[in-house]
């Protein structure tokens, strides 16, 4: 049985601690409907694979191999860039 919790998170200090093979989903609930893309520092997907062009669609990555992962929306650059912290 696989749990699956969709309940948002709030990022106080834009860091998520996950466990190697869990999924991270990002949501475009910007208001009004923009078109967001989230963009991979280390490049684990492409920009085309990253736009989020209306509201509530969702982009996901399972994160397979541990590490420190940065993502960030490009369209706003001058936010700080959300850290991914994935353990064994």
């Amino acid at each position: 049985m696989i749990e699956v919790n969709y309940t948002p998170l709030v990022y106080e200090n834009l860091t998520l601690d996950i466990y190697s093979g869990d999924t991270v989903i990002w949501i475009n609930d910007a208001d009004p409907d923009e078109r967001l893309t989230v963009i991979s520092e280390q490049g684990l997907w492409n920009d085309t694979s990253g736009i989020l062009r209306w509201n509530y669609q969702e982009i996901s990555y399972t994160f397979a191999q541990p590490g420190t992962y940065g993502v960030y929306i490009r369209e706003y650059t001058r936010l700080r860039h959300q850290k991914i912290v994935v353990s064994p």
